[in-house]
């Protein structure tokens, strides 16, 4: 590359996963936030040696090779408890720990202590359930692809659980490498992931509407409801909570609707076929239709695709642990959209981002889940508009539906 600066992905398509700023050897390339909250690579140019390892590593840019789906299950937990804390069946639980149990190591996504998502690790099974439970927010990277490769150069077994797009930027990390044996890649459905910017004044105006200073616990997924009418739950220090079913609740209606989703989440270059992992896990959706007796509407079912040899080795491990069938791939694909298809571009998420900063982000979230004819009518009066935003009462909690 010479002297030139590298040339690296363009932010509309940057999945965000900081691979090349983990590789970079004189750490020249820092992520830093853009105007809507989404990380993206600076270069330092004083530092950089133009080496051009970051191109190299960054998946969009250099895509590992895929690997295909081999094998569909339906599976759910034996372990109630497990499976109430968890999104779908609580499948990644017994993974993660039958790899802590031998000695491994195992990566996943988490709430650091402000509620922002990053990627840690651990080495003891009472250390899982702060992976457990999806979290709807742009993941920082927090230095653990650097991490996972020196416990597999110490021959320690690594199960690496993340995004698509993360566990691609990781083997393009690892390079081409000896530790095929040694690393366990377990994925997830990717529905597109949303600003950090957003969901932390998100979380500071329920602490305003709620009366409160301190978050203690958050689930994105609570089945106090059921599986299907999936809540937002926050827990304040108060003893005070929040509860509000998904279609309800103005953070997760907004993500729906994707508003405020990573740009290159709406032509995402890691679904079905361009995975790289072992396994994926998602929601059985549609599990009523193909397997009747596995159907939990309290629990849920998770849907479990194999790629690789080692993934169905891992599953075989723990099925005395589960209760699983095997269904067939084309058919379970059709049962999660998300696995083939990206986000679409929400009509109104530029006109979202204009109003952010003008209102209040409840108010602005409620207006913005009103439906597309009434957004319309109102918006041929901008004064009227206006008052009508700013008017949005906003309630500290909402009624749960009956179910």
């Amino acid at each position: 590359m010479g002297n030139e600066l590298p040339v690296l992905a363009d932010a509309s398509v940057c999945n965000r996963c900081a691979a090349c700023a983990a590789v970079c050897p004189v750490k020249a390339i820092q992520m830093m936030p853009d105007d809507q909250g989404f990380t993206y690579p600076k270069v330092d140019e004083g530092h950089c040696l133009s080496c051009g390892k970051c191109v190299r590593t960054c998946p969009v840019l250099t895509p590992p090779s895929p690997q295909s789906v081999q094998e569909a299950w339906g599976a759910v937990t034996n372990r109630k408890e497990e499976l109430m804390r968890s999104s779908s069946g609580g499948i990644f639980q017994l993974l993660a720990s039958k790899v802590l149990t031998c000695g491994g190591v195992v990566f996943g996504a988490k709430f650091d202590s402000d509620f922002n998502v990053v990627l840690d690790c651990c080495e003891e099974i009472s250390e899982l359930s702060k992976f457990q439970g999806s979290k709807y927010v742009l993941c920082s990277e927090n230095g653990a692809y650097l991490k996972a490769l020196e416990y597999l150069k110490a021959g320690r077994e690594v199960l690496f659980s993340g995004t698509p797009c993360q566990l691609a930027a990781l083997k393009n990390v690892l390079g081409n490498t000896a530790y095929s044996g040694k690393l366990l890649t377990v994925g997830c459905v990717c529905h597109g992931v949303p600003s950090p910017k957003v969901w932390q004044k998100y979380l500071h105006e329920r602490m305003e509407v709620s009366g409160s200073d301190k978050i203690i616990g958050i689930n994105c997924r609570d089945k106090c409801l059921s599986w299907y009418d999936y809540s937002m739950s926050i827990l304040f220090s108060e003893g005070k909570k929040y509860t509000c079913i998904y279609k309800h609740d103005p953070f997760l209606r907004g993500f729906l609707q994707h508003l405020y989703l990573n740009p290159a989440c709406f032509h995402c270059r890691f679904k079905n076929p361009h995975w790289t992992q072992d396994i994926t896990l998602a929601d059985f959706w549609k599990v009523k239709k193909f397997l009747p007796q596995l159907f939990d509407e309290k629990g849920g079912v998770s849907l479990v695709l194999i790629h690789s040899t080692a993934g169905k080795q891992l599953m075989e491990s723990i099925v005395d642990e589960m209760k699983c069938f095997e269904v067939p791939v084309e058919k379970t694909m059709a049962s999660n959209p998300a696995s083939m298809n990206s986000a679409k571009n929400a009509p109104y998420r530029k006109a979202f981002w204009q109003d952010y900063s003008k209102y209040p982000l409840l108010k602005l979230l409620h207006w913005y889940n009103y439906p597309n004819w009434w957004k319309s009518l109102i918006n041929l009066f901008p004064n009227w508009r206006h008052i009508h935003i700013n008017n949005i009462i906003v309630p500290s909690n909402h009624p749960q539906e009956n179910h």
